[in-house]
């Protein structure tokens, strides 16, 4: 799941004042201040005032209002940030959480740099993790309807299965249960996916 970014590079419902990029030099002085109200700090060297500009590492800075602090460097151009993009096989982890504030903050430093941005989520639902999580997922629907089935050896073992197998039973009643499979139904495997996906949305808008 994606998310542009709110924020427009440079709003334009208000008057944009800029923080002058003050240049000193050898040959400058005062007159900045003593003819044009400049407010400069100590020394006596200051000899250009750049109001507006946008040339290399010399980035006109917003100087208030709602993009206070805002430059133009990225013009605008579109970037996409992936960040978390944890399996959809169990909940988030404490480093998840702390990918999720890194990358957030990372795209919003990318608005603020006059970026387009575009954060992304990748759910990634298919490889070894994804079936793991199924063959868990099936053992514990039929553990839930009374089954002596043991979960895999290298399944999840964590209380969160039992909850969602629960879940499954609510909607999906015994429709898996007889007969045995030599693996997991599609259908059972991706509303489990689904309904891991809607628990980690509610995370990262928590977030």
């Amino acid at each position: 799941f994606t998310g542009q970014g709110a924020r427009c590079a440079m709003p334009t419902l208000y008057p944009l004042r800029f923080q002058p990029i003050l240049k000193r030099y050898l040959w400058g002085g005062r007159r900045l201040h003593t003819e044009l109200g400049k407010p400069l700090g100590d020394g006596d060297d200051y000899a250009e005032s750049w109001e507006v500009c946008d040339r290399g590492a010399d980035q006109s800075i917003v100087a208030a209002g709602p993009a206070f602090g805002d430059v133009a460097l990225g013009g605008g151009k579109r970037v996409q940030v992936e960040f978390v993009s944890a399996n959809p096989t169990g909940p988030l982890t404490a480093g998840n959480g702390r990918g999720a504030a890194i990358g957030d903050v990372l795209a919003s430093v990318l608005q603020a740099a006059g970026y387009q941005v575009e954060r992304e989520y990748l759910v990634n639902d298919a490889g070894t993790q994804t079936d793991v999580f199924g063959r868990t997922l099936l053992a514990r629907y039929q553990q839930v309807f009374g089954k002596d089935v043991a979960i895999p050896a290298d399944g999840y073992p964590g209380e969160y299965m039992v909850d969602l197998a629960r879940r499954l039973k609510d909607e999906l009643g015994a429709r898996y249960v007889e007969p045995s499979f030599d693996a997991p139904p599609p259908e059972l495997v991706l509303r489990g996916v689904d309904v891991m996906v809607e628990q980690i949305e509610e995370d990262m808008q928590r977030l």
